[in-house]
């Protein structure tokens, strides 16, 4: 059992995890999401029923599960995954991914991998409204268990860790969220939701004896579960612990509108910048322009 637990994403999937883990009765439970709640999370979710539009998903998430689950410390930080403070990592047990990009789960990969941390990661739809996974992945470094990364072909590993510190936009949509609610019925996230946090739960007392695997959940089919191994990759990156040196995420020290041109001094993620950066003058995006500046040695082995 985990004492201190993260939950990276409060969508539809997030949202109902957090409460199958505040019936668990963590010590601490900290709260990730960039997002701001709009009427649609509100209409379709009655979690958020007393929540207000426009207000911080997890500022609200933490309020509401503080009045659940009293007994747990609930912090909300308001951000990405791969911003959170490095002291978080250390002092908790497990992370458990609810996002809805490959981008953010190879983040999530890189973090396991540096603070040797498990983590138990879920996602919705696929061939129909019913289907969803439940991924366990520790991070025993003598074991050399499998990351998600592993699980990439090649292609795709290079173009994720390359989109991850590039200095443009990319126009694919693998790289965008997707919202679960669309490809999910409510049933089939309550399910998936109690599935991870009890596969949580077991994979803790368990740890290196459960190496890492894969539920897959069909909830329409007459064989709901199968379960698939994974096996480590000697290509994934995040297995050589030289990779690790220095800062994890690049930063840039500039950012320039792609619109205006107009460039500002700035000290964010590069990651944050690409995906949420506007340019106060014209509202257009802004991109690093200085991100070559930053990227360290081990990020240049990602090339």
């Amino acid at each position: 059992m985990f004492r201190s637990a993260i939950i990276a994403g409060l969508g539809a999937l997030g949202s109902e995890l957090a409460q199958h883990v505040g019936h668990l009765k963590p010590r601490q439970v900290i709260l990730v999401d960039q997002d701001l709640l709009e009427y649609k999370n509100i209409e379709r979710s009655i979690f958020w029923r007393d929540a207000s539009p426009g207000q911080s998903k997890v500022v609200a998430a933490a309020q509401i599960l503080s009045n659940a689950f009293p007994d747990t410390e609930w912090i909300g930080i308001t951000g990405e995954i791969a911003d959170l403070s490095t002291d978080f990592f250390v002092e908790s047990d497990i992370l458990l991914g609810a996002v809805d990009t490959d981008l953010a789960r190879v983040e999530m990969a890189a973090i396991g991998a540096r603070y040797a941390l498990d983590i138990c990661d879920a996602g919705l739809g696929g061939t129909s409204l019913h289907v969803g996974r439940v991924s366990w992945f520790p991070h025993d470094r003598d074991l050399q268990s499998a990351c998600f990364t592993c699980l990439l072909s090649a292609r795709r590993r290079a173009e994720l860790l390359q989109f991850w510190q590039a200095e443009n936009h990319s126009c694919s949509r693998s790289t965008q969220p997707l919202d679960p609610t669309w490809s999910s019925t409510s049933e089939t996230v309550k399910r998936i939701a109690k599935v991870q946090a009890m596969a949580a739960a077991r994979a803790g007392t368990r740890r290196s004896r459960w190496p890492s695997q894969t539920l897959q959940i069909d909830l329409g089919a007459k064989q709901r579960v199968h379960r698939i191994h994974h096996l480590h990759s000697e290509d994934c990156p995040f297995h050589d612990n030289d990779v690790f040196r220095g800062e994890l995420f690049p930063r840039c020290s500039r950012a320039v509108c792609s619109s205006c041109g107009t460039t500002v001094p700035t000290s964010v993620r590069v990651g944050w910048l690409r995906n949420w950066g506007r340019c106060d003058q014209c509202g257009g995006r802004q991109v690093p322009d200085d991100a070559r500046q930053f990227v360290t040695e081990a990020d240049e082995q990602f090339a």
